[in-house]
């Protein structure tokens, strides 16, 4: 996996070219375990796969303060994030917060509802779903963390937990929501606009 990865920095500096790529560091990171049995959640419930499950991966972000021991700070993107613009601003968001993402609200909330009943997730996450206000659900595609905060506040602990309890139904996202709740900074809806396959009903503000 670490040669895949290196042959993806060669193409992207490649790419980039050697003037653009002026300045750049791209550091690898090899991967470890995360604290959480997923392998063993996923045979206990083979239906999670239907609510996207991507393997130990998706988790890492969980432990970001960990692998970038020295940071203060980090910005998470899903690799099926297509960047348009200079994420130094994202980086320099303002916080008071652990945690930074753009607000999703009603109709992306009842889609995670309506995806519980389809897969039929266990009745801790019906019964934690409904301990959520919907306007403040966030997606977790996009995210800036305060590392320091979750240094000291025992965060990725108790996702571990919420994971657990929830049994993989929208993996990290539901324990990330449950987590932070509207205990979070919100990012302008431009750092996160979904493409085809989000919520069919969702809409953008006016620009």
């Amino acid at each position: 996996a670490m040669e895949e990865a290196r042959q993806l920095v060669d193409c992207f500096w490649r790419e980039l070219g050697d003037d653009f790529g002026a300045g750049l560091e791209v550091q690898l990171l090899e991967f470890r375990p995360v604290g959480l049995d997923v392998g063993g959640l996923l045979r206990r419930h083979p239906e999670s796969h239907k609510v996207g499950v991507y393997g130990e991966t998706c988790y890492a972000r969980f432990y970001l303060h960990e692998y970038l021991p020295q940071a203060s700070r980090a910005v998470w993107l899903d690799p099926d994030t297509i960047l348009e613009a200079d994420v130094t601003r994202l980086y320099r968001t303002p916080m008071a917060h652990a945690l930074a993402a753009v607000p999703e609200g009603e109709c992306c909330f009842e889609h995670a509802q309506r995806m519980a009943e389809l897969v039929g997730a266990n009745a801790s996450a019906h019964s934690l779903l409904q301990e959520l206000n919907p306007s403040d659900w966030f997606n977790s595609g996009v995210l800036v963390l305060d590392l320091d905060r979750w240094r000291d506040g025992g965060i990725t602990h108790e996702l571990e937990r919420l994971v657990g309890a929830t049994e993989l139904f929208y993996p990290d996202q539901l324990a990330l929501n449950l987590m932070f709740g509207e205990h979070y900074d919100h990012l302008d809806w431009r750092w996160n606009v979904h493409g085809m396959g989000g919520p069919g009903e969702y809409r953008y503000p006016q620009r």
